[in-house]
């Protein structure tokens, strides 16, 4: 949180990943979630903070690890997150709605075509969103 907090960035995003859900249930991996939020807030007070949905992975990675199949309502929860701490959300679901997405061979991560579609989708996303809140300022 050092590291980050030195480097005074206008915009964070959050992105934690599937893994994630595997080892922890929903209230304490959402808790966690929230203690860093706070965190950010407290050493960041000026940042604009944005949580990204957790990603989904490739039917056969669904298949091996059934835990997956909790996604969505991880994302859910996410988004409530995201309206109780008055930070932005971010969903990712668009990219895989309107894209062959091309996963890496584990069926969780991706290939590195994926990321400029992911880059252009935060940074289409974030802008308006940050350029909504500024118009009802």
């Amino acid at each position: 949180m050092d590291q980050l907090a030195s480097r005074k960035p206008e915009h964070i995003f959050i992105l934690i990943g599937s893994n994630d859900i595997k080892i922890s249930d929903k209230k304490e991996f959402m808790a966690k979630y929230a203690q860093l939020i706070a965190g950010i807030k407290e050493k960041l007070p000026n940042s604009k903070i944005n949580i990204l949905s957790i990603t989904p992975v490739s039917v056969d990675a669904l298949n091996k690890e059934p835990s997956y199949k909790r996604i969505p309502e991880y994302n859910l929860s996410l988004q409530e997150l995201a309206r109780t701490e008055n930070v932005n959300y971010i969903d990712l679901m668009p990219i895989f709605k309107n894209n062959a997405i091309p996963y890496a061979s584990d069926g969780i991560r991706f290939k590195t075509d994926f990321y400029p579609l992911f880059l252009n989708h935060v940074r289409k996303t974030s802008i308006d969103v940050f350029s909504q809140k500024t118009d009802r300022i």
